[in-house]
């Protein structure tokens, strides 16, 4: 019976440790957890939170055209031969504010692909459209239209359920609009 004692005692002991080592596994490796960054724009009125182990860019194309890239300084270009970024957020002008599919059908800088498998959703009570395209290189992508804006995340990834994909929907999670909280 003194042994069953013991082990009973341990146990929660035990679970305590592995949930702090899995933590800590997470911020150092993957950085998201307290630790993690948050991206603001208060123009644009959007934020959300990414993993630490990522860069941000934030670049001006041109006057419509306003891009955020979160790229991972470790991935070689042997492995990452695409100059797309592992995630991105391009925000498009819309001022005559035609509805989201309507845009991404006509527009030629949607890269909204005629055939794709498109399916609708929610990203902080705005109705999204996630989509995938394989041309020139495989992306997930969701689109939300907000205000006169039209904004594209976008996830490259080189490996289909890696981490660049867990990132980017940890990305998606976080996003808020209309706050900059």
């Amino acid at each position: 019976m003194g042994n069953f004692r013991k082990i009973c005692l341990a146990t929660p002991v035990v679970a305590l440790v592995l949930t702090v080592v899995f933590f800590v596994f997470n911020v150092i490796f993957f950085g998201h957890g307290p630790f993690g960054k948050t991206y603001r724009n208060e123009s644009l009125r959007f934020s959300f939170r990414y993993p630490a182990n990522y860069d941000l860019v934030e670049q001006v194309y041109v006057v419509d055209h306003f891009s955020v890239s979160l790229t991972l300084p470790v991935i070689p270009m042997l492995f990452a031969p695409s100059p797309a970024p592992p995630i991105a957020v391009d925000i498009y002008d819309n001022p005559g504010r035609l509805p989201l599919v309507n845009w991404l059908s006509t527009d030629p800088r949607s890269n909204f692909p005629k055939a794709a498998t498109s399916t609708l959703g929610t990203l902080d009570g705005q109705t999204v459209l996630f989509y995938s395209s394989t041309d020139p290189y495989d992306q997930e992508q969701a689109a939300v239209a907000q205000g006169d804006k039209i904004y594209i995340f976008s996830e490259t990834s080189y490996v289909p359920t890696g981490t660049v994909w867990n990132d980017f929907r940890f990305v998606l999670s976080t996003l808020k609009f209309g706050k900059v909280s």
